[in-house]
């Protein structure tokens, strides 16, 4: 992707939109796993979803993405989300993934000191 960009400054952007998109809730979220009770495959889940609907966002416009929501999924996402609903919905499913599975996976025992 990186070679089909114009410059360093989209290829960096875009970069930035992905890791925004699925790194930085999981991470932060491993400072609290224990309250939280956050699972490893939950976060490992939010970073592959929530950067690969980054991704798609991107692309050609978020041409990809769009044909998945459908008409009727575009208009309500941007009825919740507002405009920006491409650049939001990578985050919000992050967290929501990240969340959905670390409640329905079984907790490992097995803790860094």
């Amino acid at each position: 992707m990186a070679s089909q960009k114009q410059g360093i400054i989209s290829s960096l952007l875009l970069g930035y939109t992905i890791f925004v998109g699925g790194v930085v809730f999981p991470t932060l979220a491993s400072f609290f796993r224990d309250k939280m009770k956050i699972t490893a495959s939950g976060a490992l889940w939010a970073v592959v979803i929530g950067g690969g609907t980054a991704v798609l966002s991107k692309v050609q416009g978020g041409v990809i993405l769009k044909s998945v929501l459908t008409e009727s999924g575009q208009v309500l996402l941007e009825k919740v989300l507002g405009p920006h609903y491409l650049s939001l919905l990578p985050v919000f499913l992050s967290v929501l993934v990240m969340v959905g599975i670390s409640r329905i996976t079984p907790r490992s025992e097995y803790r860094v000191p």
